[in-house]
């Protein structure tokens, strides 16, 4: 088993002693563990020796842990940071994500939820060093010319508007290119965000995909830009032929997209978008346009697949900016919040009235997500669909021809229905969640219960779980379960138990770890504590 190192920076030495000593790293796969007490000490902790993940408090004298982060991530992209936080504040969950931390998490934690988030970091740096291997063996054994060359041809054709082929009469053909003058052609343009891969093979693999999932016999060729987009080259003699062939590859673009998230595991968004048949001459300024356009759409968190261009308009971009709008629909939705989500959804029409040309594709959209918001939301609460959408199933269904201002007020009074019905059900039931909780925390007393292991046996996620517990209680979930341990343990206790047996019988097999907890919680250690009883 490939063994790795572990660097924990905390500036209280007791913590640090605690997250050394009492969890055995060994087992994980770690074979030294280094600390450190301050930024600036763990950078240099980070020079002299090959550190592969970091757990790092969020508050330190001086610079905090999440500079750290920014450090590693610019210096160490491999190595893998775990922020510790005592505070649920929203500028450093997003200061976390903007340094690519891998874990975010909140405190009082457990050692055995620490030790999950290293094991998942371990593995996830285990899969992308292999990847990594892969890529440099793929890399050693390619020709080192054609790809070179081919790829200075595509650059000057497609980025700098060069004659194709050049005015000079070269045969295309040695850089790789089956491309004839009289040829038609398309193109499909794809952004991947946030991929675990390299950028080249991450196009590798979207190539692959292409020429098995939408090639057919069509002559195709793939081009990386300096930008990350992968533009995909689809070429034929025929035109009417190619463009029957062009309305099939559209029509596979979303299996090629589920491919394509199955084979490089991306976290981010997929954007794809594809031009109209053109004559090659005219192809290298039909990139360049589709390019140009791209780019408009990278604030969106949701996949895309449309065009940005039609064969009658090719200026009619598909384009509602108001469908990004912070916050969005769906947490507005999961919030109840009636009237915010009522302004969301008329900012959306007011936006799309205002358009001089409206697209059928526009308005699929809208009806999509704001129909895959609302059932989303429904699901993942265990609620059927039936419970509440009286009168909108046949809309659900199917949206018909009516695209116009039915739409808009079926989507409208869709969402105002849902969370009428779901401020009344979530009392109930999240009372109900409360008390499962209360269940399950006891009948599991003599086990290392955390809100994950509560998660995993109710079915919910775990920040979830805790949001309605501490609304409903005033407690944090943590901290409740914390305290049935604690007075198990005093009972425990006062009927003479051995301070290890109470401790092993509340889920402690660390006993200087539950004595500390005890005392956190007590007041007094267990042993003062049993002799004052």
């Amino acid at each position: 088993m490939e063994l790795f190192n572990l660097l924990l920076v905390d500036d209280e030495p007791y913590i640090l002693d605690g997250l050394r000593y009492n969890i055995d790293w060994r087992e994980l796969g770690i074979a030294e563990v280094y600390t450190a007490d301050s930024t600036q000490a763990a950078l240099s902790v980070l020079k002299n020796h090959r550190i592969d993940v970091v757990i790092a408090d969020i508050q330190m004298p001086g610079d905090d842990g999440l500079v750290l982060g920014g450090h590693i991530f610019a210096r160490y992209p491999y190595t893998k940071v775990i922020i510790l936080s005592g505070y649920q504040n929203f500028s450093y969950a997003q200061r976390s994500v903007d340094i690519k931390v891998f874990k975010y998490l909140l405190k009082p934690i457990q050692y055995e939820e620490l030790e999950e988030a290293v094991a998942q970091a371990l593995a996830e740096l285990n899969e992308e060093l292999m990847k990594e291997a892969s890529l440099q063996a793929a890399r050693a054994g390619m020709e080192e010319a054609a790809p070179i060359l081919q790829k200075h041809f595509l650059d000057r054709w497609l980025e700098k508007g060069a004659t194709f082929p050049n005015q000079n009469g070269v045969d295309v053909k040695k850089y790789g290119l089956d491309v004839e003058e009289d040829d038609y052609g398309f193109l499909v343009m794809l952004c991947v965000e946030q991929s675990v891969l390299q950028e080249e093979e991450t196009h590798r693999v979207a190539l692959e995909l292409c020429q098995s999932i939408l090639a057919e016999n069509s002559r195709m060729t793939g081009y990386l830009s300096s930008q990350g987009t992968h533009s995909f080259f689809f070429f034929q003699k025929d035109g009417p032929e190619l463009r029957q062939f062009f309305h099939r590859v559209i029509e596979r673009l979303e299996i090629f997209m589920s491919a394509l998230e199955s084979s490089i595991a991306t976290p981010g968004p997929i954007r794809i978008f594809w031009s109209a048949v053109h004559p090659l001459q005219e192809l290298g300024g039909a990139y360049r346009e589709l390019n140009r356009k791209f780019f408009h759409y990278l604030g969106s968190s949701h996949n895309v697949i449309c065009s940005a261009e039609t064969e009658e308009d090719p200026s009619a971009a598909v384009e509602l900016k108001t469908l990004n709008r912070q916050p969005p629909l769906a947490t507005l939705v999961a919030g109840c919040q009636r009237e915010a989500a009522a302004q969301w959804i008329d900012a959306v029409f007011e936006e799309l009235m205002g358009k001089e040309q409206n697209c059928y594709e526009q308005y699929l959209q809208i009806y999509h997500l704001i129909i895959g918001t609302v059932i989303s939301d429904s699901v993942q609460r265990r609620i059927g669909i039936s419970e509440w959408s009286r009168g909108f199933s046949e809309f659900m269904r199917n949206m018909g021809t009516t695209v116009t201002e039915e739409l808009h007020s079926k989507c409208a009074a869709l969402v105002e229905q849902y969370i009428g019905y779901l401020i009344g059900w979530q009392g109930s039931h999240e009372k109900r969640l409360v008390k499962n909780i209360r269940q399950v925390v006891s009948q599991y007393l003599s086990q290392p219960v955390s809100v994950s292991f509560l998660a995993a046996q109710l079915s919910y996620n775990p920040t979830y779980l805790s949001r309605v517990f501490k609304d409903e209680t005033g407690l944090s979930l943590q901290d409740y379960i914390t305290q049935v341990k604690m007075d198990h343990a005093k009972d425990l206790l006062r009927q003479g138990r051995p301070a290890g047996d109470a401790a092993r019988e509340v889920g402690y097999e660390n006993y200087p770890h539950f004595s500390r907890v005890f005392k956190k919680v007590v007041g007094l250690s267990p042993k003062n504590y049993q002799e004052m009883g």
